[in-house]
């Protein structure tokens, strides 16, 4: 029937499959790193150590290479906004004690260049935090201030991109690392994620 057919339709919709491209070209291996897209185009950015951009273009399902990052930039949630990628609430450095970036960094994808963005104020500052954009300003939950070590934050703050002002926010009810958060229905939603536990014995308790 015409509803078991849409059914067919949703579930072949819902199948994961590979993505190969056309040249057998690849992307840089890393981890700890960020996926997003801009345009017809497909970024892989960051990840521990200094790694250069991997970009898939959609359209001849190719991939290349793009410019290496100011520095290590690892556990981060992307922001693309127009053209350019923000990278928020970032850590750089070596397992476990990594520390959270002083600044936005910002990845142009028409240039294929880097720029440091404004300041992250001192007190905010922490690594693995869950980004979404609304209305034009870039809202930053929970995360962690001390690498894998510890110091979890339940912290919100919004970050105004045409101003460069920060605006500390209610907290949320629950701190958590590692995971993304998502904007649905106006809403902040924050799933998943976790507190890391205590280096070196518990630090995935």
């Amino acid at each position: 029937t015409e509803t078991e057919t849409e059914t067919e339709d949703e579930q072949t919709d819902l199948r994961w499959q590979a993505v190969v491209s056309k040249d057998d070209s690849e992307p840089v291996q890393r981890h700890e790193a960020a996926f997003v897209r801009v345009g017809d185009k497909f970024y892989l950015l960051g990840g521990r150590r200094i790694q250069a951009v991997s970009i898939f273009d959609t359209q001849s399902e190719i991939w290349s290479t793009g410019a290496e990052p100011p520095i290590e930039l690892h556990h981060f949630q992307p922001i693309v906004i127009e053209n350019k990628i923000y990278i928020i609430g970032a850590f750089t450095g070596g397992y476990p004690d990594e520390t959270p970036t002083a600044n936005i960094y910002i990845y142009n994808t028409d240039t294929d260049s880097w720029t440091i963005g404004d300041e992250i104020p001192e007190a905010r500052r922490r690594g693995s935090t869950g980004n979404v954009l609304y209305d034009g300003r870039v809202y930053v939950t929970c995360g962690i201030k001390n690498g894998h070590i510890g110091d979890h934050k339940n912290w919100t703050d919004v970050y105004d991109p045409s101003s460069g002002q920060w605006e500390v926010l209610a907290d949320a009810p629950r701190a958590r690392d590692h995971f993304q958060a998502v904007l649905v229905d106006g809403k902040i939603v924050a799933p998943a994620g976790r507190n890391s536990g205590s280096v070196p014995n518990d630090v995935f308790a």
